[in-house]
This record gives structure tokens, C-alpha cells and sequence, in this order.
């Protein structure tokens, strides 16, 4: 008995479900946004952009630097190893990796 009631309840509901959604369906809406359009034409784009153009060849700038200090040290540091105490090795060692440790986190920011 109780299968049979079980059963008939899962049918009204199956049927009540197909006849609601088709009406449902019917009064959806589907939009579609062309974020790329909207910003290329929103005012002031063309003068955040150049700002930001000009932010970031200042930022890539620093990075170069960093990046010609820090090759340079290790050329230094290579070519004057052997002649190095074992405390400038490691002094030198540090200051290359606290400089390597301030690149990474500029070049992250």
C-alpha cells in the first residue's frame, strides 16, 4: 500500500513539475553583455589606459634594474669567489639572496 501511495505521489508531483515548466521557461529572459564593448567605449578608458601604460613601463623599468644589479652581483661574485674569505662569501651570499628576495616581491606586487 504504502509503495502504491508512494507511487502516485511521485506521479502528481513528475506531472505538476512538467506542466510548470514550460510556463516558466516561457517568461525567462536571457541577456548577453559585451563587457569588451562597454569598456572600450565607457568615458575616460582611453586616459586610464594611457595611465596605466605609463605606470607600467616605470614598473618594468625598476624590474630591468633590479634584474642588471642582480646579474651583475652574481657575475662579481662568481668571478671573485676564489679569492673570497669564507665570511664574504656568505655576506655576499646574503646580499644577493635579500636582493633576490626584494625582486621577487616587487615583480609579484
Amino acid at each position: 500500500m504504502t509503495r502504491v501511495l508512494t507511487g502516485i505521489f511521485a506521479g502528481v508531483i513528475g506531472a505538476t513539475l512538467l506542466a510548470v515548466a514550460p510556463a516558466t521557461a516561457q517568461n525567462a529572459r536571457v541577456g548577453y553583455i559585451n563587457v569588451q564593448r562597454v569598456l572600450a567605449e565607457a568615458p575616460g578608458t582611453a586616459d586610464a589606459q594611457q595611465t596605466f601604460d605609463r605606470e607600467m613601463q616605470g614598473f618594468r623599468a625598476e624590474l630591468e634594474a633590479m634584474e642588471n644589479e642582480l646579474d651583475t652581483l652574481q657575475a662579481n661574485f662568481e668571478r671573485q669567489q676564489a679569492t673570497m674569505t669564507e665570511s664574504m662569501r656568505q655576506q655576499q651570499q646574503s646580499t644577493m639572496q635579500q636582493k633576490f628576495i626584494t625582486y621577487q616581491q616587487r615583480q609579484s606586487d
